[in-house]
C-alpha cells in the first residue's frame, strides 16, 4: 500500500494517543493516516507575528503532521478570505456564495 499525503488549509490531528478529532472527517482522516504511516500537512490554527515559513513536522497520536504558522494577513486574506469564501463554496457546489477580491490573489502568492 502506499503513502497517503493529506494537504488541507487547516491540520486537526488526535491531541494524544486514544484521542481523536473533534469531526468526522477528521477521524477518518487520523485512521486512515495510521493505516497507511501518511502525512498530513496544513495550518496549525495558529497565527505568529512573522510568517516564517517554518515547518513543523511532528508524530501527534500516531498521525505524522507537517504544520505551519500562518500571520494575520495570511490567516485573514488566505484562511479566512481564499480558502472559506472561495474554494470552500466552489467545492461543496455552492458557486454563487464565493467571493474573489485582490488581496486573496495576493495571499495565494499566484
Amino acid at each position: 500500500m502506499g503513502r497517503l499525503i493529506i494537504v488541507s488549509n487547516r491540520v486537526n490531528p488526535p491531541s494524544s494517543a486514544g484521542d481523536e478529532s473533534v469531526g468526522g472527517l477528521a477521524m477518518a482522516l487520523a485512521a486512515a493516516l495510521r493505516g497507511s504511516s501518511g502525512l498530513w500537512f496544513g495550518w496549525t490554527g495558529k497565527t505568529a507575528s512573522t510568517y516564517s515559513g517554518q515547518l513543523k513536522v511532528e508524530r501527534i497520536g500516531g498521525v505524522m503532521t507537517a504544520t505551519i504558522d500562518l500571520d494575520e494577513a495570511g490567516f485573514c486574506n488566505y484562511y479566512n478570505g481564499y480558502s472559506n469564501k472561495t474554494l470552500w463554496p466552489l467545492l461543496h457546489y455552492r458557486p454563487t456564495s464565493r467571493s474573489m477580491t485582490a488581496t486573496f490573489n495576493t495571499a495565494t502568492g499566484w
